[in-house]
């Protein structure tokens, strides 16, 4: 991952040893004077780096957020990159600060506050990032291989529904809401079944996985798994 780390020169030991531990993770730091090309623009330099960044991590200290600190500009330019900081942006305050005297735009987010060793628990936060972006990314391509065959799939049940109804009910979800489920439109092999099922006046097209006993449905971003005996009941009656 790479990491775009804003400090103040008084806080440099500890940055440095921030540095240390991100890059021991093989994760590309960009860390001022080492980063930084002799010759040429500065701030175009800086600029670049941060638009580069996967991360921006802004330490806070009363140095860091003092009027006419370097640190703010780099936060402005981290700012026109990201107009919001979730997910991007990771605020660790170093030393006690007044949460009023904090950028408002970094108090959108969490603000960590490590109680114990700052370089490993910046480390261990950039790790979640990190394994978050993978998951994110996964799901994503999980997502994209089901694709238009899993959507056509989707309407075909949909489709033979209408054709035809018979439901049977499953109880009351967590929402309070009756689900039943159309024994007719119940398709397709062993493993993967397609069927409708109704919750509340809802009706929904969906696909059963039931190896791992959880269904997606058109309209969903992710497979679902029973949170209710309603549903659990309603995988086990598709699945059977």
């Amino acid at each position: 991952m790479r990491v775009f780390l804003s400090y103040a020169s008084e806080d440099r030991p500890i940055a440095e040893q921030i540095q240390l531990a991100l890059a021991g993770d093989k994760n590309k730091v960009f860390f001022d004077s080492q980063s930084l090309v002799p010759g040429g623009d500065y701030n175009a330099h800086i600029l670049k780096a941060i638009k580069d960044s996967d991360v921006f991590i802004f330490l806070i200290s009363k140095y860091s957020i003092d009027k006419g600190c370097y640190c703010l500009t780099e936060l402005n330019f981290a700012r026109g990159k990201w107009p919001h900081p979730k997910d991007r942006v990771i605020p660790v305050m170093l030393s006690h600060v007044e949460f009023e005297q904090i950028p408002n735009y970094l108090r959108a987010v969490t603000v960590y506050q490590p109680e114990g060793n700052i370089p490993a628990e910046v480390l261990s936060i950039v790790l979640n990032k990190k394994a978050s972006r993978i998951i994110a990314k996964k799901r994503g391509l999980i997502l994209a291989g089901l694709g238009s065959s899993l959507m056509a799939f989707l309407f075909a049940i949909l489709f033979l529904s209408l054709r035809s109804e018979q439901w049977e009910t499953m109880g009351v979800a967590i929402t309070g809401e009756k689900v039943s489920v159309d024994s007719k439109s119940i398709i397709g092999s062993p493993g993967k079944r397609g069927f409708t099922y109704k919750i509340g006046n809802e009706v929904v097209a969906a696909v059963a996985d039931c190896g791992s006993k959880r269904w997606f449905a058109k309209g969903y971003s992710k497979w679902v798994e029973p949170q209710s005996k309603a549903t659990k009941d309603m995988i086990a009656f598709v699945c059977n």
